[in-house]
């Protein structure tokens, strides 16, 4: 197994258990067939807000530097359309209220006098330590913390999957150099 396959195959078992009947090769299978009918879809489920926090989360999860960021692989529209195709009716709904419920969470960590803030609309230092806190949190099914860890996994699911994550961060070697056993290790002792 080549490191670029072995990354799409990690991505795609950090999903959810939502998708636990599919063995890796499938949920590879199907990202790829996701990220080709993504284009530039309309969304389907989540709404103009709703898509703008899962951005900024999954942005902040997989921040574009010198390699592509999450907004980059476009896994917003990948949530979108797995959310529309593949989650169930009660799944969906489930995710949707934890968004809802991270939402509130930063609502209420940075209400201000002239109205409430939004997760997308807070400080950067804000956003950091919700996702700090409910990265390191347990807690139930029906929590901001929970539906950030679902989030970050469909994150890391459809980035890995994604062809500019492929192609430009995993960068498959095509021929390998040659072993030359002769060479000293850079700075091994003489």
């Amino acid at each position: 197994m080549h490191r670029r396959e072995l990354l799409q195959v990690v991505g795609a078992v950090a999903l959810t258990p939502l998708l636990a009947p599919l063995s890796a090769e499938e949920r590879v299978d199907l990202a790829r067939t996701i990220h080709e009918r993504l284009g530039r879809a309309p969304l389907k489920v989540l709404t103009p807000a709703q898509a703008a926090l899962v951005t900024a989360v999954a942005e902040l999860i997989i921040p574009k530097t010198d390699t592509p960021g999450a907004t980059d692989a476009n896994v917003t529209g990948f949530v979108d359309m797995l959310l529309a195709g593949w989650y169930k009716d009660e799944d969906r709904d489930r995710f949707l209220r934890g968004l809802a419920a991270m939402d509130a969470e930063a609502i209420a960590l940075e209400k201000q006098g002239t109205g409430e803030m939004v997760f997308v609309r807070c400080r950067p230092e804000t956003q950091i330590a919700l996702l700090t806190r409910w990265d390191a949190a347990e807690s139930g099914p029906e929590t901001a913390t929970a539906n950030y860890k679902r989030l970050k996994g469909l994150t890391v699911y459809g980035y890995f999957t994604s062809e500019i994550a492929v192609s430009e961060v995993t960068k498959p070697i095509i021929f390998h150099p040659a072993f030359e056993g002769c060479i000293p290790f850079p700075g091994a002792a003489r």
